[in-house]
């Protein structure tokens, strides 16, 4: 279904770079608990916790993203989703035990299911929706 939106290529490239970052942090779990688990931030079994908590709240977050649209300007939630994503970044890196790291990481989930969100409703908006959605799976694989 084509839609006449006001969906530029700046807002899509703006899409594929948020939505890309969004998912990066899955391929890049492993590492990040393994050097947690090295550094005795986290034990063996709170690894899974970590990582179960964070891609649980990436779906969520799209869920949540679905239902803030309309109470929220969608530039506006991206702005808060990449604060958020990034300051947990932070606090990631600050903390130490299983239940916080599970929080810290499940509350950067949220906010990078929110980036994707937001990715996946520019894209379907915009020009060429099939197009555009071959171009952001090709960036993520290659990101």
């Amino acid at each position: 279904m084509q839609t006449s939106s006001a969906v530029t290529r700046r807002h899509l490239s703006a899409a594929l770079a948020l939505g890309s970052v969004a998912v990066l942090m899955v391929g890049l779990q492993p590492l990040l608990l393994g050097e947690l688990l090295a550094q005795d931030h986290v034990s063996l079994e709170g690894v899974g916790l970590v990582a179960m908590g964070e891609i649980v709240a990436l779906g969520l977050g799209v869920v949540l993203g679905d239902l803030l649209r309309s109470m929220l300007n969608l530039r506006l939630l991206t702005v808060i989703a990449i604060l958020c994503a990034a300051g947990m970044d932070l606090v990631t890196a600050n903390v130490t035990g299983d239940g916080p790291l599970t929080v810290a990481r499940a509350l950067a989930g949220l906010a990078e299911g929110l980036l994707l969100w937001g990715a996946v409703s520019l894209i379907v908006q915009g020009p060429a929706p099939d197009r555009v959605a071959g171009v952001f799976m090709v960036v993520q694989t290659l990101a």
